[in-house]
């Protein structure tokens, strides 16, 4: 009996809870049944129009052009931005995938395939004025930078739609 009222508890509790955020997250809610009789949850996206018709709800974004450029990595000091160094040039906070870039706009998507595989960064700042050609990769501490070092001759693969969530 106690082990019945947890469960019918949890069911509550997941209906009352959790389904209207999965609801207006883009899921949809499709009970099943299991072995015991007990109603269980399996989600699946609510189609859109702008979802990509493949075999993953998650559409992949296809290159746009390829440039060669040396990538380089900074921290939040002072010495290596400006007088708010946890301030992007865009207006937000650093964090892990940004990168600074002078020539691509803001939310631009990037990859560096040979140095991150396909992991994506999103250009929310820029480099001095007298830096060209560079991609500099912020990082959570000057000696991480410096460990990162320079790498000269890099592909950067630009995303053709600069929209898309991380993955």
């Amino acid at each position: 009996m106690k082990k019945a009222l947890v469960v019918i508890a949890a069911v509550v509790s997941f209906v009352v809870y959790v389904a209207p955020i999965i609801t207006q997250a883009g899921f949809i809610v499709a009970p099943d049944a299991d072995m015991a009789g007990i109603a269980t949850a399996t989600f699946a996206p609510t189609p859109t129009p702008d979802m990509a018709i493949t075999t993953s709800t998650l559409a992949i974004p296809s290159p746009l052009e390829t440039l060669t450029m040396r990538i380089t990595a900074y921290a939040s000091v002072p010495d290596e931005t400006d007088s708010t160094p946890f301030i992007t040039a865009n207006g937000t906070y650093v964090h892990n995938g940004i990168v600074a870039v002078n020539g691509l706009p803001f939310g631009t998507k990037i990859e560096l395939p040979s140095l991150f595989g396909d992991r994506i960064f999103t250009v929310e700042d820029r480099t001095s004025t007298k830096v060209h050609n560079t991609v500099d990769i912020w990082m959570p501490s000057v000696t991480a930078a410096l460990d990162f070092g320079a790498h000269k001759n890099v592909a950067v693969v630009v995303l053709a739609d600069s929209q898309i969530s991380e993955r």
